[in-house]
């Protein structure tokens, strides 16, 4: 099985919102959910929206901020200290769902 970056095929599917899975068959599919995921053996290709996101904070937020990165499975790219009290955290997010968290408390 394939895994890529959505925008590496975002021109043969219509949402990028969505992760879009191609079966061994050749059919596609785009699925908003893990549970709407077909077996994985029938999977051949897996394409999931990737963003990258810049998160600006205190120095005092930067330990939950990374720890709730690391459970929505985000990559760490950069960190750097804007002022001794700011901070510019980068992570790559393969969920909008997972990014949400961020904006909804």
């Amino acid at each position: 099985m394939i895994v890529k970056e959505l925008k590496e095929v975002q021109k043969d599917f219509g949402d990028e919102r969505r992760t879009h899975i191609i079966e061994d068959t050749g059919e596609s599919m785009e699925v908003d959910s893990p549970t709407k995921f077909p077996p994985p053996s029938t999977m051949r290709e897996i394409a999931e929206p990737v963003i990258t996101a810049m998160i600006i904070t205190s120095e005092d937020s930067v330990g939950a901020i990374l720890q709730l990165c690391e459970e929505k499975r985000g990559v760490q790219k950069n960190f750097e200290y804007l002022s001794p009290q700011r901070v510019m955290l980068t992570y790559e997010c393969r969920s909008m769902r997972s990014c949400s968290t961020f904006t909804t408390g």
